[in-house]
């Protein structure tokens, strides 16, 4: 069993190594800066924003084979293009719909150059159309248990009493989760949704008439958030219709909508089928923390 001094002693070890590698990234992040101030640093191109435009390559030798390729941008003084020169990268895209650009940086100079205060990096990671991995409440009249769903119905509250949760007696609830997240099983693989490889969370709020009232909406989008990080859920699907009565910044329905929102889970609503309602009353595809 190793002695407890030898344990402090590798402890201690590690955090002056710790210790002088951030010091080194602190100074060749401050070496950058100035730099950027028009002190050269050898070696470096020059950091000039002016010579290039959108989709333009720099002359740096780095590229996507032998570098990281990720997205740069600037929240201060800093040029992003200017920043990634400096560290010998190559400009891949100039956006101006942000402050930033899409670049090729030499991995090992990754955290020097996001340690440039007001300079971010983020990698370019791969996004997918048909996620997998995300689960989906609906709040509706309960999900049916269809082939479509292999088996990806993880969980559910049933708060009309029914004590079923995957029993749809209206069939709303089982069309909106096809609509998101079905395989096409039942069809043929013809009419699958649009996220195919997502889980769902049924929370039953109204039954065989379709209907449920105020109370019912605010339990249902309390209980997806008291179960958000069991189920992992990212987004709750409201596809309902109610005609609200009082401002939305009074309306405790509009409050529980802000309170999903605020926890971390995007809210998606269905779009209007009646004419626009005055300012004072908005119904909830126009609440500003929804997605019609």
């Amino acid at each position: 069993m190793p002695h407890a001094g030898s344990l402090e002693a590798a402890a201690n070890c590690r955090a002056r190594v710790g210790r002088r590698v951030k010091r080194r990234i602190a100074a060749a992040a401050a070496a950058i800066i100035a730099a950027l101030a028009g002190a050269p640093i050898a070696g470096a191109p020059a950091a000039s924003a002016s010579t290039v435009s959108a989709s333009t390559v720099s002359a740096s030798t780095v590229s996507a084979s032998t570098g990281e390729t990720v997205i740069v941008t600037a929240t201060g003084l800093v040029n992003a293009v200017a920043a990634v020169l400096s560290v010998g990268g190559t400009i891949l895209t100039q956006y101006h719909l942000i402050n930033g650009v899409e670049a090729v940086i030499p991995a090992a100079v990754e955290p020097v150059l996001a340690a440039v205060p007001g300079i971010i990096v983020t990698p370019d990671v791969s996004v997918n159309v048909q996620s997998t991995g995300v689960t989906v409440a609906v709040l509706d009249t309960g999900i049916d248990n269809l082939p479509d769903f292999s088996g990806r119905l993880i969980g559910g509250v049933d708060l009309t009493g029914g004590r079923n949760p995957f029993q749809d007696s209206y069939g709303h609830g089982t069309f909106v989760a096809g609509l998101i997240a079905g395989n096409g099983s039942s069809s043929g693989g013809q009419y699958p949704g649009e996220a195919p490889g997502a889980s769902l969370v049924s929370i039953k709020v109204a039954g065989a008439d379709g209907k449920t009232d105020l109370a019912g909406l605010i339990t249902g989008l309390q209980w997806a958030v008291d179960h958000k990080s069991g189920y992992g859920i990212k987004v709750l699907n409201m596809s309902l219709g109610f005609q609200p009565f009082m401002s939305t910044v009074v309306n405790p329905l509009d409050q529980a909508v802000e309170a999903v929102w605020g926890s971390g889970i995007a809210v998606v609503t269905s779009a209007p089928r009646s004419a626009r309602p005055s300012r004072a009353a908005r119904p909830p595809w126009c609440w500003p923390a929804t997605r019609a």
